[in-house]
């Protein structure tokens, strides 16, 4: 019996994360109530609430379900692999193109940009959790391939520029998605985006 319970607790705790996910993406964070949740899965409020004792709590766990885990290998692979720098970039803006052509990345991006205002708890884990950690991992990156003798030769402050230059339009097309809506994604044409900057990229900045 403490088996089977067990059992239906995690399904429980998964149907409640499941459903957040998807009320989280078609009403954002501040429009959806617990009580949404509880209706969308057929059960009462206190039943949601004994598994998270708050929706902030509910949001950290489902960011870390859904996104979380997959971003971690990235930042991971960035921090820790042998091949050149201009490989990890390409192999960045391709895990990029695909987390956001699968919506993987945008509805918490949606709810980070549009709910900053009123939800600038939930701005600061999105961006704790991503962002903040993708743009030190990049950092590293750049000064590994300086030594490397990869990129040109450049100080400090110039290194954060060119961090910059790099992720700023993997920034503008996660705005622009999380905006005008995930409908919106053209694959093709954000495929020939990515490519072209990574090719300008490494032509300006190649040593």
């Amino acid at each position: 019996m403490d088996v089977i319970n067990k059992t239906n607790s995690k399904d429980r705790r998964q149907q409640i994360i499941d459903a957040a996910s998807d009320l989280f993406r078609k009403q954002g964070y501040y429009g959806t109530r617990m009580t949404d949740i509880a209706h969308y899965i057929g059960v009462t409020k206190p039943v949601v609430y004994r598994f998270f004792d708050s929706k902030e709590k509910l949001f950290s766990e489902w960011f870390e379900d859904s996104v979380t885990h997959e971003y971690d290998q990235l930042i991971d692979y960035i921090n820790n692999s042998k091949e050149s720098a201009r490989v990890i970039t390409k192999v960045t803006l391709d895990k990029y193109f695909d987390m956001i052509v699968s919506s993987l990345i945008l509805t918490p991006y949606k709810i980070a940009i549009m709910e900053a205002g009123i939800c600038p708890e939930i701005t600061k884990i999105v961006y704790d959790k991503m962002q903040i950690r993708f743009l030190d991992a990049m950092h590293a990156l750049f000064e590994r391939a300086q030594k490397n003798k990869e990129l040109k030769e450049l100080k400090e402050f110039d290194v954060k520029l060119m961090v910059n230059l790099f992720v700023a339009p993997i920034c503008a097309s996660l705005v622009h998605y999380t905006v005008f809506g995930y409908e919106k994604v053209d694959p093709e044409r954000l495929k020939k985006f990515y490519d072209a900057h990574h090719d300008s990229f490494w032509m300006s900045w190649a040593a």
